[in-house]
């Protein structure tokens, strides 16, 4: 993985926060540390609950800080391995006549990095994120590219739809005011998006999006979700001395 493109403000750097497994829900790190097998079960499992008892979480490899603007990034900027890894997923938002509204990098740092491509569909009901996620700690580097539909009740619950592998969803660590229906990771992305459809079709208050108001949208709903974790203490805020480590 390249070195993260995201680089803060020198004026004025954002507040950045860092997850860490110790600061998860304990039925959370068992089941982290059940995937691992027996090596995770006998001694992660321990390890992290001697670390979450002592508050000693491990050492940030990466951060984010609260998404405050949106700074688009034109197709031509992104690298080819990332246009080339949108291109079905796209592909399948245009055979729906979805529009492409926005693509940005999120405000993340140091072995995690990240481009959001969203895409809203004619009736303005309901929308797509592609997400590719570059990760990368020591020798050890992930690529993924996530797909999701998304559509807003005006009772504040947010329907997801989405491919998510079981070692993956972490209930835990999802809001209250969230409906994720998590289909199989090999589902093709026109299933996807014909799957969120059927879930809204009988569905009242959906509200609708134009291409300014989803904007404002993804703003606030990643400020929610950021303000969560961070309630919850799943995130926790790092020194200036980490943040400059991070960001070199």
């Amino acid at each position: 993985m390249p070195e993260n493109p995201y680089q803060p403000p020198s004026d004025l750097p954002p507040k950045f926060y860092t997850d860490d497994i110790t600061s998860m829900p304990i039925t959370a790190i068992w089941r982290i540390a059940r995937r691992q097998g027996l090596l995770g079960c006998l001694f992660l499992f321990p390890t992290v609950l001697v670390r979450k008892a002592f508050k000693l979480r491990f050492p940030a490899n990466h951060a984010v800080s609260r998404i405050v603007t949106l700074s688009p990034i034109l197709d031509e900027e992104l690298p080819s391995d990332i246009r080339d890894a949108f291109a079905p997923f796209e592909a399948a938002c245009r055979a729906y006549e979805m529009e492409h509204v926005l693509s940005f990098r999120p405000p993340w740092i140091g072995g995690r990095s990240a481009v959001f491509s969203f895409w809203l569909d004619p009736s303005g009901k309901v929308f797509c994120n592609i997400t590719r996620i570059d990760m990368k700690l020591g020798s050890f580097s992930k690529t993924a590219t996530v797909f999701a539909c998304h559509s807003r009740l005006d009772s504040g619950v947010e329907m997801h739809t989405s491919p998510v592998a079981p070692e993956n969803w972490i209930p835990e660590l999802v809001p209250p005011n969230q409906d994720l229906e998590p289909l199989a990771p090999e589902t093709e992305p026109a299933n996807v998006i014909d799957r969120h459809i059927r879930r809204i079709a009988d569905r009242s208050g959906i509200i609708q999006f134009t291409s300014k108001t989803l904007l404002d949208e993804i703003v606030r709903g990643s400020q929610e979700h950021f303000d969560y974790l961070v309630t919850k203490g799943v995130y926790t805020p790092l020194s200036v001395a980490e943040v400059q480590r991070l960001t070199p």
